[in-house]
């Protein structure tokens, strides 16, 4: 097992923003009054950032010139400072284990499995992702110190050989814990359908505040937003909504529905605002929030 390599792997969390717009005024043509309706508009997006993450390598030299190594196994192991076993899991959603790894890459050698073979006088390489639980680090700012090692078997002519492999050290830091908070306003403006006048809707924000609850940095934080989407209308009322810019934290960045927010520290929190711009004019929105949680 050579040493461990340890990376900021960028994380994608995919999210759908459902807005229930409330108070939706259709105007009768034929009489000067209103009835309220309801519309539910559907924001996708993608939420990006930067966290921890170890790529392990395992090389098996097979020296021999005419034999080939059988059932070949390898099962990697996480022990804690104090030498006791720590459980990882192949399954993202297992959240008793403190880590999640993966099997990334194999060179000649399709599997670990107790079915690998390695041919003679070749060299297999493989790959492990390893990736720390939000609890691994143990709260501690200066990281919590694991060694991960793994135990090799495999046969020879039909005979078992085991070999534990020497454990290298990782050092696991606070991960950041990302709290994603979405607002509306209480009014939004367009023409006044009692009025000859036709007056221009007025752009609002859909205001996203995402707050660093956990006790790492969350770097290069970026979200990126699809266009909204009317999924539930069922009085087919002629309304619509447009993205036309963004801003962060107060300051027109860009006219793209990527906002980059940069670096997020612990118990700090940072502000996008996607300008939406109806399309239509005849209607009131009253205030939502939104409260979306992603997990790792």
């Amino acid at each position: 097992m050579r040493p461990f390599q340890c990376f900021k792997r960028q994380w994608r969390l995919f999210l759908v923003a459902l807005f229930l717009l409330p108070w939706v005024k259709v105007i009768d043509a034929f009489a000067e009054d209103s009835v309220c309706a309801r519309v539910k508009m559907e924001v996708a997006q993608e939420l990006i950032l930067e966290r921890q993450a170890f790529d392990t390598h395992m090389r098996i030299n097979n020296g021999l010139d005419s034999i080939t190594l059988e059932n070949v196994n390898v099962e990697v192991t996480f022990l804690d400072k104090d030498g006791k076993t720590v459980r990882a899991s192949v399954n993202p959603a297992d959240n008793s284990a403190l880590f999640f790894i993966r099997l990334q890459s194999l060179e000649n050698i399709t599997r670990v499995d107790g079915l690998g073979t390695v041919s003679p006088r070749t060299s297999a390489d493989m790959h492990w992702l390893i990736i720390p639980a939000p609890g691994a680090s143990r709260k501690v700012e200066a990281g919590t110190l694991y060694h991960v090692g793994a135990t090799l078997t495999y046969t020879i002519g039909g005979e078992s050989h085991s070999t534990e492999v020497i454990p290298d050290q990782i050092l696991v830091k606070p991960m950041p814990e990302m709290v994603l908070d979405y607002f509306l306003p209480c009014d939004v403006y367009g023409d006044d359908p009692f009025t000859p006048e036709i007056e221009p809707p007025v752009t609002f924000s859909l205001g996203l505040r995402i707050k660093n609850n956990g006790g790492g940095t969350a770097r290069n934080v970026k979200i990126d937003s699809a266009q909204p989407r009317i999924v539930e209308n069922a009085q087919g009322l002629p309304i619509n909504f447009t993205i036309t810019g963004s801003e962060v934290n107060g300051s027109k960045v860009t006219n793209s529905l990527l906002a980059s927010l940069g670096d997020i520290r612990p118990d700090n929190s940072a502000n996008a605002r996607p300008l939406d711009h109806d399309l239509s004019s005849q209607w009131e929105v009253c205030c939502l929030r939104c409260r979306v949680l992603p997990r790792r």
